[in-house]
């Protein structure tokens, strides 16, 4: 019997070194995640500066060129005039086309007008692009948070209408932006099919994966509900107290 005491005993203490060692790899991990998010962020903000400033530069800058070609022609030209018109239009598709990359890559309304903004502003993007109908309430509508939190709360944004578009099935979206006595509060519902608890337990979902660890770096809380055929609502809150990512 002593023997077997002294036996659990050793397994108990050799359980409780595991436990704190597989603890001390799950910061370790965490921290790592947010290192490279932070890593991402500054990347995409790099990437998308130098094709402003760069390729966006040269397309305009031939823009205008095209376009003082076309007004010089003169008129018996062979049709020279309408090509050099009609390349004017491509360099304009070009144009537009990096500009919506850069935005993409990240948007300088984040940086210039604040989370709330940006959010209202990707909610209007999306909703042309897809016609599904999206409105996005925020309170206040000056609200402020920290720049990092800022834009994991708006990728996590992102993530939840990209959700949406490709599994929901819905043709409206309500979203929500406020700051509560618990913290700040996002909140996503949409009328589609419905989110089931195996589709939230799936190992290979990333997309939500990606949301809730970038929740919790922030100590904060998501909580993901489906009603069949009613839709799906998400809600994350991250403390008022938050001051850096876990």
């Amino acid at each position: 019997m002593k023997k077997i005491l002294v036996k659990g005993a050793e397994l108990e203490g050799h359980f409780k070194e595991r436990r704190k060692e597989l603890a001390t790899s799950r910061v370790r991990l965490r921290h790592l995640y947010a290192h490279q998010q932070s890593l991402r962020e500054a990347e995409r903000t790099s990437v998308a500066r130098e094709i402003h400033d760069n390729l966006g530069q040269v397309l305009t800058a031939l823009k205008m060129d095209l376009s003082w070609i076309a007004a010089n022609l003169p008129e018996d030209n062979g049709g020279l005039k309408e090509k050099v018109k009609a390349d004017v239009g491509h360099v304009d598709k070009a144009i537009q086309a990096v500009k919506r990359v850069c935005t993409e890559l990240r948007p300088v309304i984040l940086d210039d007008l604040g989370l709330g903004a940006t959010i209202e502003w990707q909610a209007d993007e999306f909703q042309k692009r897809t016609g599904i109908k999206c409105e996005v309430e925020v309170n206040p509508e000056d609200i402020a948070v920290d720049a990092e939190l800022g834009t994991s709360l708006f990728r996590i944004f992102q993530e939840a209408l990209t959700n949406v578009l490709r599994h929901a099935k819905a043709t409206k979206v309500k979203a929500s932006l406020m700051r509560k006595s618990s913290g700040i509060m996002l909140a996503i519902a949409d009328d589609g099919i419905g989110i089931t608890e195996d589709q939230l337990s799936k190992p290979n979902s990333f997309g939500l994966m990606g949301m809730r660890e970038r929740v919790h770096l922030w100590g904060g809380k998501v909580t993901i509900r489906g009603v069949k055929n009613k839709g799906t609502t998400m809600e994350v809150v991250i403390p008022v107290t938050t001051r850096q990512r876990f």
